[in-house]
């Protein structure tokens, strides 16, 4: 699995730049839903 990850990260660089903002949404989003996106934000529980 984490093979899978590796190859999209070296596969789709610019995803990751264009997803940067994008994931500032979906976070506060997650929040809002009781969600937690990667838990790095919020520092875990």
């Amino acid at each position: 699995m984490s093979t899978e990850q590796q190859s999209v990260d070296e596969q789709s660089p610019s995803t990751k730049a264009d997803d940067r903002p994008d994931i500032r949404s979906q976070h506060q989003r997650a929040q809002t839903s009781g969600e937690v996106f990667a838990g790095r934000s919020r520092g875990g529980q």
